[in-house]
């Protein structure tokens, strides 16, 4: 009979723990010598997901082994048949633009600040519409998509057509399907899952517009307060980490006193953002 062996587990680390205790305090020990991330923020794409009622999550995934593909979004025609004649070529419309964009959740490597990949799958699986107890229910979020260098500027890793800009917001309603072979450690929790999430471009009734234009309304003139939390920050780069970069003009405007976007900030500056920066309306 053959013998049948156990697979062999190459390196094992469980996902950082929320919880008190001997074991958190030992691994945040532990991550104060680890080394920062290697890989550099030009192969980052970023999601920002919102409703109108104002909840909003974040995630930044590494881009994937493939580049971000429009799918669909052209005229569509109508071929009418005549009798032993040529066919008319009739345009009915235009499908709504879809993308696909293949991503990477990882976290192999022992770095300062790992991530939890479960957590932002979760989030990732919320842009889509189900909740982390995965109930489904009401509108999805709207989903905006982007890529930034280090300074916070956008680049066209995700093409620059589809990212948002300084008045005009390209919006998706997202869905995702995943790798079916991730690597995971010993206690089974993730530590590579490849993904492709797949956009469609958000097309809106009258009326569905009508009720985003008055949930932008109801938050003009109202602020948040965030504060520059490191020693390189700028309007640019806080704007990136509420995954708005498109708005940071509109930051840059509420904070006259700072002057340029790129002007370092001292930690602990308070920067104002306009609220109506996570109520967007779809171009």
């Amino acid at each position: 009979m053959t013998k049948v062996y156990p697979p062999k587990i190459l390196r094992s680390w469980g996902q950082r723990s929320t919880a008190g205790g001997p074991v958190a305090e030992r691994r945040a020990e532990i991550e104060q010598h680890l080394p920062a991330p290697s890989y550099a923020t030009g192969q980052q794409i970023g999601f920002f997901g919102h409703t109108q009622t104002g909840e909003r999550r974040v995630v930044v995934v590494l881009a994937g082994d493939g580049a971000p593909t429009p799918v669909s979004g052209w005229a569509k025609i109508a071929e009418v048949q005549r009798f032993q004649r040529l066919s008319y070529t009739v345009p009915e419309g235009y499908d709504p633009y879809g993308l696909t964009v293949p991503i990477q959740f990882e976290a192999v490597k022992l770095v300062k600040g790992r991530k939890d990949l479960e957590q932002d799958i979760i989030n990732m699986e919320w842009m889509t519409g189900r909740s982390p107890e995965g109930e489904a229910k009401g509108e999805p979020p709207y989903v905006e998509v982007y890529s930034v260098n280090a300074e916070g500027i956008q680049i066209p890793l995700v093409p620059r057509q589809f990212q948002g800009e300084p008045g005009r917001s390209k919006q998706w309603y997202m869905t995702l399907s995943f790798d079916a072979n991730p690597e995971r450690d010993a206690g089974g929790g993730r530590l590579r899952q490849k993904a492709t999430a797949t956009l469609k471009e958000i097309s809106s009734t009258p009326s569905a517009l009508q009720r985003n234009r008055e949930a932008r309304e109801a938050v003009k003139n109202k602020y948040y307060t965030a504060h520059a939390g490191e020693s390189e920050d700028t309007i640019r780069r806080i704007a990136v980490g509420f995954g708005i970069p498109s708005s940071w003009q509109a930051i840059l405007e509420a904070n006259p006193s700072i002057g340029s976007a790129e002007k370092v900030l001292r930690i602990g500056t308070p920067v104002r953002i306009p609220q109506t920066a996570f109520r967007q309306v779809p171009a």
